[in-house]
């Protein structure tokens, strides 16, 4: 059963380090020093990039939301409400798709023709906005979760 409690933090915590690190090396894209010489090559870079990041995402995220879930419908009162707000802004994620398919098929696309830079600077601003409002904070919820499942035990 303690497994069972963890679970949601364990996926929570991989999709949160997997978005750091989506932001950590793309933004070095960025840097002045690389940005001139990356427009060429990063529709093709990020072609496969997203081809192999979106299955991460899709199963980190909807663990976290099946089983945030779960153990709200099986934990205690003081537990289940912190389970809910980790499964509802785990889900939250998704909502954010209308901002960011934009951006990524013009850079996969090549819709900027040569200025995809600029597509990939704009998808990494929604990125850490979705970050740092659905997803660290459901990281937290989860947290929060089994500390008051620890004290009830």
């Amino acid at each position: 059963m303690t497994l069972f409690r963890v679970a949601p933090l364990v996926t929570a915590s991989f999709s949160v380090c997997f978005s750091w690190d989506q932001q950590f090396f793309l933004q070095n894209f960025l840097h002045p020093t690389t940005r001139s010489k990356i427009d060429g090559i990063l529709p093709a870079y990020f072609d496969t990039f997203f081809r192999a990041g979106l299955p991460r995402v899709l199963v980190l995220f909807t663990t976290s939301t099946a089983l945030g879930i779960a153990n709200a419908v099986t934990g205690k009162p003081n537990t289940s409400r912190f389970y809910v707000a980790g499964a509802v802004l785990s889900a939250a994620h998704y909502l954010f798709v209308p901002w960011v398919m934009y951006p990524i098929r013009a850079i996969v696309h090549n819709e900027s023709h040569g200025r995809s830079s600029e597509d990939l600077e704009k998808w990494l601003g929604v990125h850490t906005t979705r970050t740092l409002l659905v997803d660290v904070p459901a990281w937290a919820c989860f947290f929060l979760a089994i500390l008051g499942a620890v004290r009830a035990v």
